[in-house]
């Protein structure tokens, strides 16, 4: 097999400078989804599965990345929000954050544990078929 192309990465700083330079702005907008708030025209049968809440959830997130993207550097997704629906969720996550990069942000994931608020994100609710 031959020799792996040379990837060229910036370096995290790098690229977040460049961004705030580009658009201005030093905003982060946070994607914490919760089936249970979701407008009514996204939620569908949300309440039916994790698969479905999932689904709304993705879609909820995309719409804001689209409302978003010329005005802030990058969004936060809320990781314990997906968790709590399990695989789908998961999916959902990672297609939310492949759509945010594709839009031109950064992606800082908010995965900490230690602020009760996150760690609760789906504790504190009914999640659908649980």
């Amino acid at each position: 097999m031959g020799a792996e192309p040379a990837v060229a990465t910036a370096l995290f700083p790098d690229r977040l400078a460049e961004a705030v330079e580009r658009k201005r702005s030093q905003l982060l907008v946070g994607l914490d989804p919760r089936p249970d708030l979701l407008p009514v025209e996204l939620a569908g049968d949300a309440h039916l599965s994790r698969e479905a809440a999932a689904d709304a959830c993705g879609r909820f997130c995309c719409g804001i990345v689209d409302a978003v993207a010329p005005h802030v550097v990058g969004v936060k997704p809320q990781l314990a929000f997906f968790e709590a629906l399990g695989a789908d969720g998961l999916r959902a996550f990672e297609d939310a954050c492949a759509y945010a990069r594709s839009a031109g942000l950064i992606v800082l994931a908010d995965a900490k544990r230690g602020d009760i608020a996150s760690s609760r994100a789906g504790s504190s609710r009914r999640s659908p078929t649980r």
